[in-house]
């Protein structure tokens, strides 16, 4: 007979399994300070190249349409505010990117607890499962009241 609680867990196990499993166990394979600092580095690139691009239209404005000419430009005073401006800026998106890839990693590990215990329930259920079937097949009452089997 299908039992609906065994069902409803294997399908929830094969929902979790289609659209967290891989994503949880690819973050599952490392420490959370490990992780959040190997994302760390790609959100610092993606700043310092989102920072060149911001500072290279900045040139391109004051160049093409206030018509500055371009040796006339304060190169140092000019190159203080970029590398200032890209410090913080990589300060600022590694602060946000600790914060988000910490909570996506402790979001992902109370997933990964849920689905163990799923898995323990779904196998708890078939291990009671299994003894009741035993039970009905194997243990079944032999005893006879009117049988007495005096050989001797």
């Amino acid at each position: 007979m299908i039992d609906k609680e065994k069902i409803k867990l294997m399908s929830k196990l094969a929902i979790y399994e289609k659209n967290y499993g891989s994503i949880d166990e690819k973050m599952n394979g490392y420490y959370k300070s490990d992780y959040v600092y190997f994302q760390n580095w790609w959100a610092r690139i993606s700043a310092v190249i989102a920072g060149f691009f911001i500072v290279g239209l900045f040139f391109l404005q004051k160049i093409f349409i206030e018509k500055i000419d371009i040796f006339d430009l304060n190169y140092k005073e000019y190159g203080i505010r970029i590398a200032a401006f890209i410090l913080i800026l990589m300060a600022v998106y590694s602060f946000i990117s600790s914060y988000v890839n910490g909570k996506k990693y402790d979001e992902s590990q109370e997933r990964i607890k849920q689905y163990m215990e799923m898995l323990k329930q779904l196998d708890e259920h078939k291990s009671l499962k299994q003894e009741e079937v035993y039970k009905e097949n194997y243990e079944s009452d032999l005893s006879n009241p009117g049988d007495d089997n005096s050989f001797l």
